[in-house]
């Protein structure tokens, strides 16, 4: 029953307790006194009744300094117990904690609120720590994706975008071989550090390539497919292809859920795309396929970034840019990227502009 009692009526009721009994024995003393035969002499009796009440008031004195000092005393370890927490010991175990009193449940609480703070202090939140990826996946993206692109004899090429900090953007580049050129669409469904690092990488390989020249366009694509496959990077929407200027052989390999097209008086066709949507990295050869782009034709690649972004199926918007080109005579790569620019922009707004890459490419005499 009195293990019950809370701590602070616990020393409420002992200092009442104590405090009648002192009162009590003090009155009983003083009335023996005032009987016994000392008592009746006054300057004996106010002596001796003067000590005793002095006795009575030092030891009542004591109890409640004594008290005292168990409070400040009980303060004293909270504020050790703080500062200690203070100093990353909020994990150590103390005895005090397991008292069931009043200072053991504010120890316990003291110690769960620092957890909470520590562990918030600790641990970012998912929203912060997303934003700092995204800021360096684009300060990486920013840093390489200037794209200079040359002049090639007999071949009229443009592309979109030159320049990209938008992590969220694919990387497409073209390059002068030996027998014509080679070029790339390569991306990811989602940005990241490690996916922009990878796509800075694919910017390195083919900006060796470009210095080294003299090789086929056919050997190139061949060899680059060989370096991807040892830096294996899950999700990778890939396209290569190569163009020979002179006989209009074109090879490609294609992983992506968009199709390649060609373009040519006004008519969008799209080619037959391959049932795997990512590059397999596994594959010891790749599987070129070839065919041959005729005078006035026109290659296209488009990034599947650009659909995923609108939120519609890859074949409404293959269906959608077939029915926008249709009939217009463009006559050279720029316009025709230009315009599917504006057209993209104008059906689904200025920012979708932002992840979209286009390539197009054609022969000229």
């Amino acid at each position: 029953m009195i293990t019950k009692i809370p701590s602070k009526l616990k020393l409420s009721i002992a200092v009442f307790v104590l405090s009648f009994l002192f009162f009590l024995v003090y009155t009983v003393t003083d009335d023996i006194i005032l009987k016994s035969p000392l008592g009746q002499q006054k300057a004996i009796a106010l002596s001796i009744r003067l000590a005793i009440s002095i006795s009575f008031s030092t030891l009542l004195a004591s109890l409640v300094f004594y008290s005292v000092k168990l409070i400040y005393s009980s303060m004293h370890s909270l504020v050790t117990l703080v500062q200690d927490w203070g100093n990353d010991d909020v994990y150590e175990e103390t005895p005090v904690a397991e008292r069931n009193d009043e200072i053991g449940e504010l120890v316990r609480a003291f110690r769960l609120k620092f957890f909470q703070q520590k562990e918030l202090e600790d641990a970012p939140s998912q929203e912060a720590l997303g934003e700092k990826t995204k800021e360096l996946s684009d300060s990486i993206q920013r840093a390489f994706y200037r794209i200079h692109l040359p002049k090639i004899q007999n071949l009229d090429i443009s592309l979109l975008p030159r320049m990209s900090g938008n992590s969220n953007c694919d990387y497409v580049n073209v390059i002068p071989s030996m027998d014509g050129c080679v070029g790339i669409l390569a991306g990811f469904p989602n940005s990241g550090v490690l996916e922009s690092a990878f796509k800075a990488r694919l910017e390195g390989i083919f900006s060796l390539a470009n210095e080294t020249g003299g090789i086929r366009g056919e050997e190139l694509i061949l060899k680059i497919g060989k370096i991807l496959s040892k830096m294996p990077v899950p999700f990778l929407s890939l396209s290569l292809f190569y163009l020979i200027t002179k006989t209009g052989e074109l090879g490609f390999v294609h992983f992506q859920e968009l199709p390649a097209f060609v373009y040519k008086n006004g008519e969008l066709n799209s080619l037959e795309k391959t049932k795997a949507r990512y590059f397999d990295y596994k594959a010891i050869d790749l599987d070129v396929k070839k065919t041959v782009l005729k005078m006035g034709e026109y290659w296209i690649l488009v990034s599947d970034r650009t659909y995923s972004a609108i939120g519609v199926s890859h074949s409404e918007f293959t269906e959608q840019l077939q029915n926008a080109l249709a009939g217009k005579n463009l006559q050279n790569s720029r316009d025709l990227v230009l315009n599917c620019g504006r057209i993209l922009e104008k059906r689904f707004g200025k920012q979708i502009l932002e992840t979209s890459a286009l390539l197009a490419v054609a022969r000229k005499q």
